[in-house]
């Protein structure tokens, strides 16, 4: 393995950097000044300490691991230079290591991707070249305010009670039946928009987005791009990168709004369901208390990468510490790895976060017994009355039938990750 490479062949091994790899400034606090290292298109990216810096500016191929050693302590510096290296070379950023380890996209418990594309750079170029003008600050300001107005108009519309409320949220049917229309079509269609718009900005900006795919999110799916790239922009142009997605299917909802006004009612509800799931993702992406397009501004806001996951294991550290699970020494060690600010933010952020996902699981799975135990009813109701059953039922018990599908896969690939989890943790 090329750990025990390193850790064994230290003294004459010579590390080169990737001539790809590229380095920018990130922040500055109380423990020193951190970079952001990666190479573009490869998705993986690392946050390293000024020393980590100075261990990079040395990867010359020319000099050792034992020299760059040396060279630190003389400057009373001691870190593990074999296992920094070590890290570089499994994201791909050396150069005379054969086999880096690729970066895939992980799943977690409630997510699971599904690549379809691990290239999509000649697609994002034609569409590109087709939709550039939309980035001239001109025609970006007239879309703002269209769809400012479009959605004043809608929120009229409503209060008025110009639109029925039932037939704009549920076509006039079941709740159940509604759920089915927008987790199977109108959301997976304005999820798809939404991450393409994600990958062409980031394309927009110099970015290289490589695989795009379906994930399935608490049963429902839909689509995801990797825009990693957004490391290596500044903090406006990220920022821009991750408004792209919601304000692309704000538009997109406002214009079949508008288009509603001119088709048949059945087709006209329709258009609105879409338009009202339309601002609903905009709502679910602005929620920074989620790995969401909120979430992933308010991280580059305050300079946090990973708030979620460190949103996740500190508050469990600081339990472990209470109930004296953990040495203090080791709990110093960890809790000193984050500065005074980043504790602060953590204090308020991970406990929020923890109360509002848990209500979310909770409606979720709420939602999922619903829908199952209606889906048995349904499953009589056909028995009972093929074949003389309706073509709308017929429909309704298709999409209800796929999402039941969806609900087995996602929790068998939930069991099973729990499975593989706990017999790696006791190996």
């Amino acid at each position: 393995m090329l750990v025990n490479r390193l850790m064994e062949e230290s003294s004459d091994f010579k590390p080169k950097l990737s001539s790809k790899a590229q380095i920018r400034f990130f922040k500055k606090d109380e423990r020193g000044e951190f970079y952001v290292i990666g190479a573009k298109g490869t998705g993986d990216y690392l946050k390293i300490h000024s020393i980590g810096k100075d261990i990079v500016e040395m990867l010359d191929g020319n000099t050792t691991v034992n020299d760059i050693i040396s060279t630190l302590k003389s400057k009373g510096v001691d870190t593990d230079v074999p296992r920094f290296v070590t890290l570089l070379a499994n994201k791909g950023l050396l150069e005379n290591v054969a086999e880096p380890k690729k970066h895939e996209r992980t799943s977690s418990l409630l997510i699971h991707y599904i690549p379809l594309f691990k290239n999509t750079e000649q697609a994002l170029r034609l569409t590109y070249s087709a939709f550039h003008r939309f980035f001239s600050r001109k025609l970006l300001s007239v879309l703002i305010a269209f769809n400012a107005a479009m959605f004043v108009v809608f929120l009229l519309a409503m209060l008025t009670g110009y639109l029925d409320v039932n037939q704009v949220f549920f076509l006039n049917g079941s709740i159940v039946s509604a759920i089915g229309i927008y987790a199977l079509v109108i959301m997976p269609f304005l999820i798809a928009i939404h991450e393409f718009s994600h990958a062409l900005v980031c394309f927009h900006y110099g970015g290289r987005p490589q695989e795009m795919g379906i994930a399935l999110f608490v049963f429902a799916p839909f689509f995801y791009a990797d825009t990693s790239d957004t490391w290596m922009l500044s903090k406006k142009q990220s920022i821009m990168v991750f408004l792209a997605g919601p304000l692309s299917d704000f538009f997109v909802g406002n214009l079949f709004f508008l288009i509603s006004f001119v088709l048949p009612e059945n087709f006209a509800s329709l258009m609105r369901m879409v338009a009202f799931g339309s601002y609903l993702v905009v709502l679910m992406g602005f929620n920074p208390l989620i790995e969401s397009d909120g979430y992933y501004v308010l991280q580059t806001l305050i300079d946090f990468p990973n708030l979620v996951s460190h949103a996740r294991t500190y508050p469990i550290l600081w339990i472990r510490n209470k109930l004296r699970l953990v040495s203090r020494e080791d709990y110093k060690e960890i809790s000193e790895s984050y500065s005074n600010r980043e504790q602060r933010i953590l204090a308020i952020y991970a406990p929020i976060a923890a109360l509002i996902n848990a209500l979310f699981i909770g409606i979720m799975g709420y939602w999922a017994v619903l829908f199952t135990s209606s889906y048995w009813v349904m499953i009589s109701t056909v028995v009972k009355t093929f074949p003389n059953i309706s073509a709308a039922s017929l429909i309704a018990f298709g999409i209800q039938s796929f999402y039941v599908a969806i609900i087995v896969i996602f929790c068998s690939s939930l069991i099973k990750r729990l499975i593989n989890r706990r017999s790696t943790s006791s190996t």
